[in-house]
């Protein structure tokens, strides 16, 4: 009978991808145990009670899933519920919300705003943030864009540490409210588990400055929140993307600024967008981009070398890049959501380094 043996010279080999393999995976545990610790240590202070949460300026409401059928997911409803109490109870002078609009059929914000409204909160007093695209980019934006300096934070307690730690992290003096006010089954413990990652990317974003959509400044202490509505969607918007825009039963006259004539046709028609200025530096392997658009945009989606468009704003640098050919493209977002559907490409190379001799 002969002995099947597993050749000796290859068990050294599959000792150091064994140990390797689980060195990686400690070192990994340990990055998400960090970051998680670090994320829940700074996240600031917050309360179920609407009583104990101080008077301050704005509530930030983000954003959450917008069922297909155009009505809000149970941990969203819940949030607009406690930030409209927040608002009735004197607490809050504005309410901003903030989500994903990045298309006509997915419509975050305006559905909170709508539902705002719908609980009695004067439609000047509702500001929306249309590219609220994650926790981050809200923040950024409402420190940036709206001027927010302090504010209250409407969220579930699983997200809660995370969105103050980046609240703070973006220059806005923060408390939180928790909306915990219903069991959320299957999708709460999704979202718990989640989290442990979310807080990791939070830590980096942090980290890396991760850039936000720019766009035109509204100052959230003086403006009225109309400035901010985006225009009603076009005929055959499906129901998540498509909240009734100005026909709400609690409409308030008392807004300085009147809805819009119904038959108004929505601005359908994409900016155009121009690289005005490329920067190359050889020696440190970097470029950097400055572009601009045909009308006053909301903000811009860049790329690198055939990646996926993510929000970005002028000027674009990228460092440390690889020797050889490389595409940068732009395109804008104008104040009605419409995206240029031609990029602005600028094309460079990146030479390789010579070697000392």
């Amino acid at each position: 009978m002969r002995r099947l043996t597993y050749p000796l010279r290859r068990w050294p080999r599959l000792s150091k991808l064994v140990l390797g393999g689980a060195a990686l995976a400690v070192l990994l545990g340990l990055l998400v145990a960090v970051a998680n610790v670090y994320v829940l240590l700074k996240g600031g202070d917050s309360t179920s009670s609407i009583a104990e949460v101080p008077r301050t300026e704005v509530a930030i409401v983000p954003g959450a899933l917008v069922r297909p059928d155009g009505k809000m997911s149970g941990m969203l409803g819940d949030r607009v519920k406690q930030a409209a109490r927040l608002w009735q109870a004197g607490k809050v002078e504005k309410i901003l919300v903030s989500g994903d609009h990045g298309s006509w059929k997915y419509d975050e914000p305006d559905t909170m705003r709508e539902a705002l409204v719908n609980r009695g909160v004067p439609p000047r007093d509702v500001f929306e943030d249309h590219a609220g695209f994650d926790t981050w980019q809200t923040m950024v934006r409402a420190r940036s864009i709206f001027g927010v300096r302090h504010a209250v934070v409407v969220t579930q307690g699983f997200h809660m540490p995370r969105a103050l730690f980046l609240a703070d992290q973006a220059g806005i003096d923060a408390t939180g409210l928790t909306s915990d006010l219903h069991s959320y089954g299957y999708q709460g413990y999704k979202s718990d588990a989640r989290e442990v990652l979310s807080r990791v990317k939070a830590v980096a974003d942090v980290t890396l400055d991760s850039p936000a959509m720019a766009g035109r400044k509204i100052s959230i202490a003086t403006a009225n929140g109309r400035e901010s509505w985006g225009p009603a969607p076009p005929p055959g918007t499906p129901p998540a993307g498509a909240p009734d825009h100005w026909d709400s039963p609690s409409y308030s006259p008392e807004s300085s600024s009147p809805p819009p004539p119904a038959a108004t046709p929505p601005d359908t028609t994409p900016p155009d967008t121009k690289i005005d200025k490329t920067s190359l530096r050889a020696a440190t392997r970097s470029a950097k981009f400055w572009f601009s658009a045909s009308e006053p945009p909301r903000g811009f989606l860049c790329r690198l070398d055939g990646g996926d468009f993510k929000p970005c704003g002028s000027p674009r640098s990228y460092k440390r890049l690889k020797p050889g050919r490389h595409v940068f493209g732009v395109k804008a977002v104008d104040a009605a959501g419409n995206v240029d559907g031609s990029a602005a490409v600028a094309r460079f190379a990146v030479p390789q380094r010579r070697k000392r001799r």
